[in-house]
């Protein structure tokens, strides 16, 4: 099913979320203020693409999950087909999509989670069965 990843994350305020801004430890210091303002807004598709070439680590740093050669370069293939698709729509599968939602909710918090998982609905929704 084809989607829509070219929407900009919005916070439930109306801030436009920047890339760089959603990270698990914020970085506060005034050259850092500085910089984030020059960054293009964060879109689905740039927080697909990052949470899917990520690995993951508890606090200690242990792996969260156990990947293989063949998930991380299933990951690597999807990341690079949304990365190129640009603003066009994309082809993801339900699988896909699931795989998707499983890396966001590892990585991002609840305000970039929700526009992920409403921009793959449309993926996880089957189409209605021809008459």
């Amino acid at each position: 099913m084809k989607v829509n990843l070219s929407k900009e994350i919005v916070r439930a305020n109306g801030e436009i979320v920047r890339d760089g801004d959603a990270r698990p430890v914020e970085i506060l210091c005034s050259q850092c203020a500085t910089k984030e303002k020059q960054k293009p807004p964060l879109t689905v598709a740039a927080a697909i693409v990052t949470a899917l070439g990520l690995e993951y680590r508890d606090p200690d740093g242990r792996l969260l999950e156990h990947i293989d050669g063949k998930e991380k370069h299933r990951r690597d293939k999807l990341s690079r087909r949304i990365f190129d698709a640009g603003t066009e729509m994309v082809d993801i599968s339900i699988e896909e999509a699931a795989s998707i939602k499983k890396v966001i909710e590892l990585c991002y918090p609840p305000y970039v989670l929700g526009p992920v998982y409403d921009a793959l609905e449309c993926a996880e929704t089957p189409a209605p069965a021809a008459s």
